[in-house]
């Protein structure tokens, strides 16, 4: 991921995760945070923007690729109470698990001599 820095957003309800690189910033990204203290977790965020475009360079372009993530430990509306919250925070860690594709596949699914009529209503 690079250089990164976290924060706590101005609503204190989201940790702040920005990185700087300069080799790219991976498709997709899970985060979790942790207590080490008590070892609970807050459930995991996954996120994607797989871009399969070719990479092309322009001359003004930013040499340096910025990513952010913003990782939710508490619900100001307390209708989501998370294990690691605002008591814990302070001494929460981020797990955080990066992917990029390695494999590309297409499938195809052949169903001969069916009819619509056959078909039920699962209710």
């Amino acid at each position: 991921m690079g250089s990164c820095a976290t924060r706590i957003d101005n609503d204190v309800d989201e940790v702040e995760l920005g990185c700087l690189t300069n080799v790219g910033v991976p498709s997709c990204a899970a985060a979790v945070l942790e207590d080490p203290q008590t070892n609970k977790r807050n459930p995991e965020l996954h996120v994607c923007d797989p871009n399969y475009g070719p990479s092309h360079r322009v001359g003004l372009e930013d040499a340096v690729s910025r990513s952010r993530l913003s990782i939710p430990f508490g619900d100001r509306s307390g209708i989501v109470h998370y294990p690691v919250d605002s008591a814990a925070i302070e001494r929460a860690r981020i797990l955080l698990t990066i992917y990029d594709p390695i494999d590309h596949f297409r499938s195809t699914l052949a169903v001969p001599s069916i009819r619509l009529v056959e078909w039920q209503s699962l209710d």
